[in-house]
């Protein structure tokens, strides 16, 4: 019987893991006592302070994953920490919210590359370092991989084939009793959001049941049960306070 992963100081690895999501998640894991590789791209300083703040067991690694040639230093990260991932959080994506015209063929495929293609290419990379019976794979995917949205049409469709590549490899990885399963967040008090003018935010909060956006540590939460779950594969957990039942 596949049991929970109950055990200390097991490794995980994080990307986009020093801000919003992705931090609240390398914090949950630090408190049970787990060792995190936590990716970053540029910002140094949010490095530096979530380093700080998660003591030695946070293990920063900068890698550029909007292209597959950045997956190679977190392989080399893994095989420096023992060499055995149990957990493995995709974390990390970008958007686009250029008009539907305007859209270029580049900026189309950065986002399809970073959200989809790159998470691919690391499940491929570090999958043989994944335990049997205890790997745990989780895919941060998104509402806008759900429901039908006119703004940033390339996030929309990455997520929403992360969300089907995720099932997918459930094909591939459960012979070994690997997990996977997507952790889906509506709208976050992140960096992300924070170029809402007032009255856009009031409109789209009227879109959410619960009539707010969601802390990143609630994300968090929703994504620590998930990896600590064992007999939960090809699971999809919306973390969106209902938005789209309205």
């Amino acid at each position: 019987m596949a049991e929970a992963l109950s055990g200390e100081g097991r490794l995980a690895l994080v990307t986009g893991a020093t801000r919003g999501i992705g931090l609240a998640i390398s914090r949950r894991l630090r408190r049970r006592g787990h060792r995190v590789i936590g990716v970053y791209g540029h910002d140094e300083r949010a490095a530096g302070a979530a380093r700080e703040e998660l003591g030695s067991g946070f293990i920063p690694v900068k890698a550029d994953l909007s292209r597959v040639e950045g997956i190679a230093p977190l392989a080399a990260a893994v095989d420096g920490a023992g060499g055995i991932l149990h957990y493995l959080v995709a974390n990390v994506g970008v958007t686009d919210k250029t008009p539907f015209g305007e859209v270029s063929p580049d900026a189309w495929e950065r986002v399809l590359r970073t959200n989809l293609t790159v998470p691919f290419f690391l499940v491929q990379a570090l999958a043989g370092r994944m335990p049997e019976g205890e790997g745990r794979l989780l895919f941060i995917g998104a509402a806008m991989g759900r429901h039908p949205h006119g703004l940033s049409l390339s996030y929309g469709a990455s997520k929403a084939g992360l969300h089907f590549l995720a099932r997918s490899l459930v094909k591939v990885l459960s012979p070994r009793g690997i997990t996977v399963n997507v952790a889906a967040p509506g709208f976050v008090e992140t960096a992300m959001q924070g170029d809402k003018a007032p009255d856009h935010r009031r409109r789209v909060e009227q879109k959410i049941g619960l009539r707010r956006f969601a802390d990143p540590d609630e994300v968090a939460a929703a994504a620590e049960s998930l990896l600590e779950l064992g007999y939960v594969t090809g699971g999809f957990l919306a973390v969106d306070g209902g938005y789209g039942c309205e």
